[in-house]
This record gives structure tokens, C-alpha cells and sequence, in this order.
């Protein structure tokens, strides 16, 4: 039995997850992926088993192609940074057609000292040996044209760098936009927390004032929400359940100071527990609140449903027609709560606001799915 924690422990180090993940990003990264297609171009090479190539033979094409490897590495990783890619086109095919010469060059010499010394090998007598070599003492433009296998590779290759160039350019600009997204909410959240803050202090004030009884209850309720806008909403999504406990303890939290008003209704229900934004419905219900203490005689009523994978959000209070400007913005929490929608779910939801006669009503509808 003492051996059972060691292979336990050893069964846990061997299937670690992060070392099988290093390994494996290892094994695709971009080297990787570049051994792997020059080896399956050598493999391919020397799969034909109606030859057999002698070591004299082995050593010609491993010349070719690191005279290949070399023209065509040195595009990628100097010639097109250095000057393609910065539009200086006369330096960079006059580096191409140099280095593609000295290349048919080399090839040429390889030709010639193996032929020199093994003419019995069939190889130094196909057909573009000759082409090669002609290409060599001509100029190098028409050597540029006769090389066209190493023209062939230098095409794809190039194609190759602008494609990975592209890629690598868009992941940097979602990259950006993603952290730009990120500092915005985390702004717009920070905006929100003081100015809930802001309001339930005064809120306090006014209870102390009265010098009622519950006022150490409202504390506690405060300090209930506070905990949870510190530490539980720094999320993308939370339960509804707890969103629905939170919602609770701030509307008991207002009710007791405009303990004179009756007429409210509040609903707040889900037909299973989703994972919701956090805090969406904040401002509505501050809106409320502030326009309710200035109309204690009008209908308060608030629904926060989730039903369907829809969130539901409606609400409809009375306010001072002579601030209406005031109440048609639905001032700093309504505005934040309308950049969330726009930055965290654009084309999902719909949000109107609707000022009537006496009326200020909230309809928002977001889409969770």
C-alpha cells in the first residue's frame, strides 16, 4: 500500500497537462512545420525503388538542395523584410537574380566535378544538365528564366511569407481590438461602481438623517452588493441565481428608504439558472429608484426575466416631466449600460427607451445564446 501515492504521483507528472501541451505546441510550431515539408520533399525524392542511388548520386541532391534551401530561405527571411516588403523592388530582384545566378552557378559546378569524375552515372546525362549549363554563360536574366524549378520554389515561397504576413497582421489586429474591448468595459465598469456607490451613500445619508432604525440593515444590504462588485463581477458571465439575490438585496435596500411608497411591482425569474452579463441590470433599477423618490404616487414596476435563452429586462416608472431631458438620457448609468450592449453584443439585443406623458419606460431584450 506505501507504493500506492508514488504511482499516484507518477501517474499525475506523467499525464500533466501543461508539459503535454508545451510538447505538442512544440511539435506544430513554424521550425516544425518547416522540418516536416522538407522531409517529406527528400522522402518524396528518394521513394522510388526502381533506382538505387549510389552515395556520389545522394551527395548531388543534397547539394542541390541546400543550394535550394539556401535561395530560398534567404528570400523569405531577408530579401522580402529587407526590400519587398518595403516596396524597394529594384534591391530586392537584383538580390534575387544574384543569388538565384550564383545558385545555377553552384548547381552548374556540382554537375560538372561529378560528371568529371563519375561520367558512368546516368544522372549527369539527362536532358536539363545541358540546360544548365548553357544558362551558366549566358546573361542573368535568361538563367533567371531557364532556373525554373528554383523559380517554381521562389514564387511559392513568396507567396507563402504573404499569406503567413497576413495572418500574422490580423491576429495582431484582433489582438488589439481585443485589449481595446477589455480597457473600455473595464472603464465603463469602473465608471459604474462609484456611481453606484455615490448614490447608495447618499441614500445612507438620508436614512442616518431620519435616524430610523434601519439603517444598520441597509448597511449590511450595502456591504452584501459592495462584496459582490469587488470580487464576483469581474466575469464575462455569472449566475443568474446570484445576479437574482443581488437584485433582491439592492431593491430591499432602496424600498427602505422610500418606505412610503406602495404601488411597485418587481419580478425577477429565470426558468432554469443561465450564466448572464453581470450587473446589466443596474442602472435600470437605479433609474427607477431616482425617479421614484421624486414621484412617490406613481407605478413602479420592474420585470428581469430569462426565459428561453433570452434576458428580458423591463421597466416602467413615473418621472418630472420638467426634467425630461434629464430622464430621456437615463444620465451616466444608462449610457454605460448602452456602450456594454454596443462593445459585448452588438446585433443581439435591442434596447428602447420611451418617454410617455408621465412615464419613463426601459424594454431591453438580449439574446444569450
Amino acid at each position: 500500500m506505501a507504493g500506492e501515492p508514488i504511482r499516484a504521483s507518477f501517474a499525475k507528472n506523467i499525464y500533466n497537462i501543461p508539459m503535454w501541451k508545451k510538447i505538442i505546441n512544440t511539435a506544430f510550431s513554424r521550425p516544425a512545420r518547416n522540418i516536416y515539408f522538407w522531409l517529406i520533399i527528400v522522402l518524396t525524392r528518394f521513394s522510388n525503388y526502381e533506382f538505387s542511388y549510389s552515395l556520389v548520386e545522394i551527395s548531388y541532391f543534397s547539394i542541390l538542395f541546400i543550394l535550394l534551401l539556401g535561395l530560398l530561405y534567404l528570400n523569405n527571411l531577408v530579401f522580402i523584410p529587407l526590400f519587398l516588403a518595403r516596396k524597394k523592388y529594384t534591391r530586392y530582384f537584383a538580390s534575387i537574380i544574384i543569388t538565384l545566378a550564383a545558385s545555377v552557378y553552384g548547381s552548374v559546378l556540382v554537375i560538372e566535378q561529378q560528371a568529371l569524375y563519375h561520367p558512368d552515372i546516368n544522372i549527369f546525362k539527362t536532358a536539363w544538365v545541358p540546360v544548365l549549363q548553357r544558362a551558366i554563360k549566358e546573361p542573368p536574366v535568361v538563367a533567371f528564366v531557364h532556373s525554373f524549378l528554383f523559380v517554381v520554389y521562389l514564387l511559392i515561397f513568396t507567396l507563402l511569407w504573404y499569406a503567413n504576413d497576413y495572418r500574422r497582421k490580423q491576429n495582431e489586429v484582433a489582438v488589439i481590438k481585443k485589449r481595446q474591448l477589455e480597457i473600455e468595459l473595464d472603464f465603463l465598469k469602473n465608471q459604474l461602481n462609484p456611481h453606484f456607490l455615490f448614490n447608495t451613500l447618499n441614500n445612507l445619508y438620508a436614512l442616518a438623517l431620519k435616524k430610523t432604525d434601519t439603517t444598520p440593515n441597509a448597511i449590511l444590504q450595502l456591504s452584501s452588493i459592495l462584496r459582490y462588485l469587488l470580487y464576483e463581477s469581474n466575469t464575462s458571465e455569472v449566475s443568474f441565481r446570484r445576479e437574482k439575490e443581488i437584485m433582491n438585496a439592492y431593491i430591499e435596500l432602496e424600498l427602505l428608504r422610500l418606505s412610503d411608497i406602495d404601488n411597485v411591482t418587481f419580478t425577477i425569474n429565470a426558468d432554469k439558472d443561465y450564466m448572464v452579463p453581470p450587473l446589466l441590470w443596474l442602472p435600470v433599477l437605479e433609474n427607477i429608484f431616482k425617479h421614484g423618490r421624486n414621484n412617490s404616487e406613481a407605478d413602479i414596476e420592474y420585470r428581469c426575466l430569462v426565459i428561453n435563452n433570452e434576458l428580458q429586462i423591463y421597466s416602467r416608472n413615473g418621472y418630472d416631466v420638467s426634467t425630461g431631458n434629464a430622464a430621456s438620457t437615463g444620465g451616466i448609468g444608462m449610457e454605460n449600460l448602452r456602450k456594454r450592449l454596443q462593445l459585448l453584443y452588438p446585433g443581439k439585443y435591442s434596447l428602447n427607451i420611451v418617454t410617455n406623458a408621465n412615464e419613463y419606460i426601459v424594454d431591453l431584450k438580449l439574446s444569450l445564446k
